[in-house]
């Protein structure tokens, strides 16, 4: 018994320093290479991505003053949204609960999220504007791929969540009044 658990702790202890030596310092360079790759906020990025990596340097050397223009704002919008949101989510804990104070933080919220969208959009329009028709095409079918992997093909394979405590049912398919 005593060899068995021996052999079983030698065996862990060497998976763990394998974890450990080998595992986590690959992640970490493999995010680290990511970061040096995509120094871009989300919206920017995923235009990046989209592109013939040939055309990556003209564009990085036409574009990067657009682009650190727009981080800035960017930042400091989400910045103000995230705040919003954890103090939507310590007045819904609230007691007493205060009603007109989360309708006004969802507002903020919301209020927020659209001007952050609107800065994503317009930089990205703005970027979009000045790529080669062919390009465009390839950012579209990427963006596609990306966002939507699955558009045209019907949810047939939707699941829900429900607990035995749960509150939440699916929704029952529509019926045609009798």
């Amino acid at each position: 018994m005593k060899k068995r658990r021996l052999r079983l702790f030698l065996l862990f202890s060497i998976a763990l320093n394998f974890f450990f030596i080998g595992g986590l310092p690959f992640i970490a360079k493999k995010k680290f290479e990511e970061r040096q790759l995509r120094p871009f906020p989300t919206n920017v990025a995923l235009v990046v991505q989209g592109l013939d990596p040939k055309d990556l340097p003209a564009f990085l050397e036409r574009h990067s003053a657009k682009i650190s223009e727009q981080q800035p704002i960017g930042k400091a919008l989400l910045r103000r949204l995230r705040e919003s949101q954890v103090l939507a989510y310590e007045l819904i804990a609230a007691e007493p609960f205060d009603r007109r104070a989360l309708v006004e933080t969802f507002s903020v919220i919301r209020d927020t999220n659209l001007a952050y969208q609107k800065v994503s959009h317009d930089l990205v329009a703005e970027l979009l504007e000045e790529i080669e028709p062919e390009n465009r095409k390839t950012v579209s079918q990427y963006l596609t791929k990306v966002l939507n992997p699955r558009t045209g093909k019907p949810k047939r394979d939707v699941q829900y969540r429900v607990t035995e405590d749960s509150t939440l049912r699916p929704p029952r398919p529509l019926q045609a009044p009798n």
